[in-house]
């Protein structure tokens, strides 16, 4: 008896060994990548030794369960269930990226493709990834301002992708994914927000990547003032404001100047 005892203390260890040799490379947060071309979903999901939390924008909800490895599937226990989610276990299949900074799961034995997560380490990388561009900004030696007009704002993204120039833009209302459409996009922003007919209520603020040359930028902002309001306040960087150095899914205060 005690030699059967003794095995299956042995075992067990073994078995949670190799689970949690297999957990290591998900422990971390996770995102769906915004330019997956399956999914027009935000599931960020969060991977501890004891516990997975997900939240899901498609359901509203998020939840948490127990989790192991076997093999190339994850399965799980929903701890904290939902009306969504009537079964209590689920079973997911993945598999990783060479570099281990991808993983893609779906339901196990469903036709369905795998969907896309990027592994996100803080704040900057988070927001980098919804609006799914990479922007390095640029740096200055000048006194920063903090952005505070939350409410009538709009957001323009101008960056390098393959060696093009693309500009993206994005409000709670409207998004626009060329310079083309940006200035209609802006008056249509601003007649949502209920035609003010004080311009200076409004803004642009403007993100740029810091390899684009300056003569560019003021085409950007050319175009810009074009539309409905003129004021731009662009984002910079500094050693003060290190926006890398913030946790996943903070809310970052944007700095910057009026230009």
């Amino acid at each position: 008896m005690k030699k059967i005892f003794l095995l299956s203390v042995i075992l067990f260890s073994i078995f949670s060994c190799q689970n949690n040799s297999l957990k290591k490379d998900f422990i971390g947060n996770w995102s769906t990548s915004s330019d997956d071309p399956n999914y027009d979903l935000n599931i960020d999901v969060q991977f501890f030794n004891d516990s997975m939390v997900v939240d899901n924008s498609l359901f509203l909800e998020n939840y948490s369960t127990k989790w192991q490895v076997k093999d190339s599937k994850i399965e799980g226990t929903i701890l904290r269930s939902t009306k969504y989610f009537e079964q209590p276990n689920f079973i997911s299949d993945y598999k990783f990226s060479f570099e281990k900074d991808t993983l893609y799961m779906k339901r196990a034995n469903d036709s369905m493709p795998y969907i896309r997560y990027l592994k996100i380490k803080n704040g900057y990388k988070y927001f980098e990834n919804k609006i799914g561009l990479n922007i390095k900004l640029p740096k200055t030696d000048k006194e920063l301002k903090q952005n505070r007009n939350r409410q009538r704002r709009f957001n323009i993204y101008v960056s390098y992708n393959d060696g093009k120039l693309v500009a993206k833009s994005s409000s709670d209302f409207h998004r626009a994914n060329n310079l083309d459409k940006i200035t209609s996009q802006a008056f249509a922003f601003w007649a949502h927000q209920g035609r003010d007919p004080d311009y200076n209520n409004f803004q642009f603020n403007l993100f740029t990547d810091k390899s684009i040359d300056e003569f560019k930028i003021d085409s950007v902002k050319n175009l810009l003032k074009s539309g409905p309001f003129k004021r731009i306040f662009r984002v910079y960087t500094n050693e003060k404001h290190n926006y890398e150095k913030t946790a996943w899914k903070d809310k970052i205060k944007w700095f910057g100047l009026y230009e």
